[in-house]
């Protein structure tokens, strides 16, 4: 898949529902394949992916400024992607997510 293409549908993917913090379960439920196998989960609840044996971190978050997990109407709008106003659409990290996820494919 060409990063375009792999980028616009994980980025849609990953936004397409709100996520209050503790509800990251529940988007990882849903969007099923995108994350890799061998994810795991630490003691706090933090998913990670350990790529070789490095001390380098990259880090980014799923859950939103949301107090309800519920679906996000995409608004495009030329290059911009934002939602209809009624929910959040959790941008800032969840791209740090999607590249993250393609540098991990």
């Amino acid at each position: 898949m060409e990063v375009k293409d792999f980028v616009f549908e994980t980025f849609l993917r990953l936004t397409s529902k709100t996520v209050p913090y503790g509800d990251e379960d529940t988007l990882m439920k849903e969007v099923g394949k995108l994350f890799p196998d061998g994810l795991q989960k630490d003691a706090h609840g933090n998913y990670f992916y350990k790529v070789g044996d490095s001390r380098t971190i990259f880090a980014s978050h799923l859950d939103t400024v949301s107090s309800k997990y519920e679906t996000v109407t995409h608004v495009f709008d030329g290059d911009i992607i934002r939602t209809d106003g009624k929910t959040t659409l959790g941008a800032d990290d969840k791209a740090g997510t999607t590249v993250m996820l393609w540098m991990i494919q």
